[in-house]
Parts: C-alpha cells; structure tokens; sequence
C-alpha cells in the first residue's frame, strides 16, 4: 500500500473555494464530522474515476458513524478561471457515478498549502472536526473494503 510523503502542513486551513455547482465551501464543511475522507482527483485519471462509486458509497453509508467524503477536483480550475469543459465533465463524473458528496475546485489558499506538491492521482488524507490532518496520505485508488478498513484505523485514532 503506498503511502503519500508526510505534508509539512498540519491543519487544513482556511479557504473559501466552491464546488462544481458554484456553491460556496469553507473550512466548515469538517465540523460536523469525527472524520472527513478527502480525495484529490482530476477529470482525466482514469484510477481516480473508476474509485467514486466506492467512495459514494462510503459516503452514504458511514454518514451515521461520523464520517464524511470530499472530493477535490484539480483540473477544472486553471490558474484562477474555471475550464468550463472540464467543469462539464466533472459534473458528468458526479451523476454518472451517483457520487452526492461535494466535489469542491480549489481555491488558491488550498492550493498554496495542504494541496501543494501532490504530483499522483488520487491521493487522499484524512481531516478531523478540527481541520486538522490526521493520520497518512495514501496515493492511488483503493476498494471500498480497503478505504473502510482505513477509516476504521483512523477513527479509532482520534478516539483514543
């Protein structure tokens, strides 16, 4: 199982980014969960695609334990202007996967600092109630039963 290198940044920080629907999403969309799975993908990684399903439903099903999904979507903001083919395409993704969790563009204060660097896709790292970054950041795709295992070891983490 790979492993991410360990990022410099210990919390998620502040940002005012918006999801492939325009809505606006801050650093809040962490609060209300134990344990928030977060995965950066682009439009054309294939990997990354065929793992949505899972992670939907992931989604739906661990709600009830204090755990949420979101997806960082890095191609469709292209140096501050929304490519609006690739934003088409995200939103694609989103229905033909029947994933319902946020697929949020970055801002430039996401991509200045947890998001900096990555240069595999997916990665995913996980983000306590708190915005801070727990545990390790895994690159490449995983099966449900893989993320579920994952998840189990990283609530049990923040419990103890």
């Amino acid at each position: 199982m790979l492993s991410a290198p360990k990022s410099t940044d210990t919390t998620i920080g502040e940002f005012k980014a918006q999801d492939i629907f325009g809505n606006e999403i801050t650093e809040n969309i962490f609060m209300d969960y134990d344990l928030t799975l977060v995965n950066i993908f682009t439009t054309w990684c294939s990997p990354c695609v065929a793992e949505i399903p899972h992670l939907a439903e992931i989604d739906s099903e661990m709600e009830g334990k204090g755990v949420n999904v979101v997806g960082i979507v890095m191609d469709v903001n292209d140096k501050g202007s929304i490519n609006e083919e690739k934003l088409a395409k995200a939103n694609a993704i989103a229905k033909k996967t029947g994933a319902e969790f946020e697929f949020i563009i970055p801002d430039d204060a996401l991509r200045k600092s947890r998001l900096k660097g990555i240069s595999a896709y997916p990665e995913t790292f996980f983000v306590d109630s708190k915005g801070n970054i727990i545990g390790d950041a895994y690159v490449g795709a995983r099966s449900k039963e893989e993320w579920i295992k994952i998840i189990e070891k990283e609530l049990k983490s923040i419990k103890e």
